[in-house]
Formats: structure tokens, C-alpha cells, sequence
């Protein structure tokens, strides 16, 4: 079976190690963003955090400007996240959320670049996160840590 059709029926190690087999170029000419992005996520849900970077990574380089590229985007934050490097997942996030502000994902990407900029030590970039909330989805599922952060951002100096 083809990587592919492996990640669709939601075997997901065999189908990061049958892209590894075939090599992640070839799978990225040989696929359609959808199935190119279907075997980046197996390889994430997989655990193959590399695996799953170099995929999004062609994702976003060979289907420029497709729904597809702005979910590799959002999923580069995801990948990040999950490793633990804040910093880099807010950046993702961030990216996600200025180049697709109509994006089906925005408002979770501006939860989430908050959620991680809040829990870093850069006060600045947290309180421009949480502004950014807050004018964008004041009411959304993150407006009270926005609130929150807020608060902190008008007590320091």
C-alpha cells in the first residue's frame, strides 16, 4: 500500500515508515496536497516529529497557497507544541494566524500563540498575543487567560 492510502485508513507508523522507504520527495510528487498532508499528520499522530516537519515543509513549499499549505502551517505550531519549544510554536501560530485571518483555524491559532507566549518568560510578546485575542474573539474559548494576561500586562512597569 501506498503511504498514502496507509495514513487514510489510519495506520500511521506504517505510513511514515513506508514515505521513509520511499523517500519524502518522491511521496511529495507522487501525492496530492490532501494525501501529502494526510501522510504529514500520520507521521505527527506517529510520533515522528521530524518526519512530520520535512512534510509539512513540502506542503507548504509545493502547494503554495492551498488550504492545504495553511494547515501544514497550523500543524508546524502543533509539532512544536507537542515537543515542548514554545517559543517555535507561537511563531507557527502567529504565521498561521497573519497570513490566514480568515482561516478556518485563526481563532485557535490565536489561542494558542497566547497560551504559549503566556507561559514564556517575553511579557511583551504575550501581551501582544493577548491583544490580539482580544480584539479578534473577545469572547472566544481563551478570552479569560487574554483577560488575565492583560491584567499582568497593565501591572508591569
Amino acid at each position: 500500500m501506498t503511504p498514502w492510502a496507509l495514513a487514510g485508513s489510519g495506520r500511521w507508523a506504517a505510513a511514515t515508515n513506508a514515505a521513509d522507504a520511499m523517500g519524502w520527495r518522491t511521496v511529495a510528487q507522487r501525492t496530492t496536497a490532501t494525501q501529502l498532508l494526510a501522510v504529514a499528520d500520520a507521521a505527527r499522530l506517529s510520533k515522528r516529529y521530524s518526519a512530520a516537519v520535512t512534510a509539512y515543509n513540502l506542503v507548504r513549499s509545493r502547494h503554495t497557497g492551498s488550504a492545504q499549505a495553511a494547515q501544514a502551517v497550523f500543524s508546524l505550531g502543533r509539532v512544536r507544541l507537542t515537543q515542548g519549544r514554545l517559543g517555535a510554536a507561537a511563531v507557527w501560530f502567529e504565521r498561521y494566524a497573519k497570513t490566514h485571518p480568515a482561516g478556518a483555524l485563526v481563532a485557535q491559532a490565536r489561542g494558542r500563540a497566547l497560551a504559549c507566549r503566556s507561559r514564556l518568560v517575553d511579557d511583551a510578546k504575550a501581551c501582544s498575543a493577548a491583544r490580539s485575542y482580544l480584539k479578534h474573539h473577545p469572547h472566544g474559548n481563551r478570552h479569560i487567560l487574554a483577560e488575565q494576561v492583560q491584567r499582568r500586562c497593565q501591572q508591569t512597569p
